[in-house]
């Protein structure tokens, strides 16, 4: 449901012709009711193509790091390597390879290594998504619309066209989300848990 509601706020950036430009766990924040809204647009371009440098470069794609023009498919690796850490608990890159986060580490990480993958204790349906995102090659990656599209039957409920982790987790609701982050430490005033969620009275961030 968290993935979902992140390509739910990217599809309409998309829409909208607006790169966000710094998708990361703490731009990512749940209110109490577990609804996920895409916060900090300090970095983002009303403009779908960039070659600026902005953002946070261990969220960066190939692309970006590579000094590349690009455009909303840098925003879908963003997530997916959001996605990667929120599975594994910390960043895929330390998981993966280590604590070195020097810039010339990112590109290589990014550029030259094998993408960290979800473990084969995750469904296929998670792992293809998350891959998806995670091309290394912007043009293989499909649009948040893509992911997220309906059938032509007419039927708001039918999503068989969606990606099959999508369809699947449709019916979840927000409150499924609040109870999963009160579980793994969200809700307490205690020391926040891996994987959870940072305390905030209103709405907590993705990290």
């Amino acid at each position: 449901m968290i993935a979902r509601q992140v390509l739910l706020g990217l599809r309409y950036l998309f829409e909208q012709g607006i790169q966000h430009r710094d998708i990361k766990p703490a731009n990512l924040l749940m209110t109490e009711g577990g609804v996920v809204k895409i916060s900090d647009f300090g970095s983002s371009k009303d403009d779908p193509l960039s070659s600026t440098f902005v953002g946070t470069t261990r969220y960066m794609s190939p692309e970006r790091l590579n000094g590349e023009e690009y455009g909303w498919a840098a925003d879908l690796w963003a997530a997916g390597i959001t996605f990667l850490e929120a599975a594994m608990g910390e960043h895929p890159y330390r998981v993966a390879f280590g604590d070195d986060s020097s810039f010339v580490a990112m590109i290589e990480y990014a550029s030259q290594r094998e993408t960290p993958q979800l473990s084969q204790a995750f469904s296929d349906h998670a792992r293809s998504l998350v891959n998806l995102c995670l091309a290394k090659n912007p043009r293989d990656r499909p649009s948040p619309l893509a992911l997220l599209r309906r059938s032509d039957s007419g039927d708001d409920e039918d999503l068989g066209c969606a990606h099959p982790f999508v369809a699947l987790h449709a019916h979840v609701g927000p409150s499924a989300v609040a109870e999963w982050a009160f579980r793994n430490g969200g809700g307490h005033a205690g020391p926040r848990r891996r994987g959870g969620f940072a305390d905030s009275p209103d709405a907590r961030s993705l990290r």
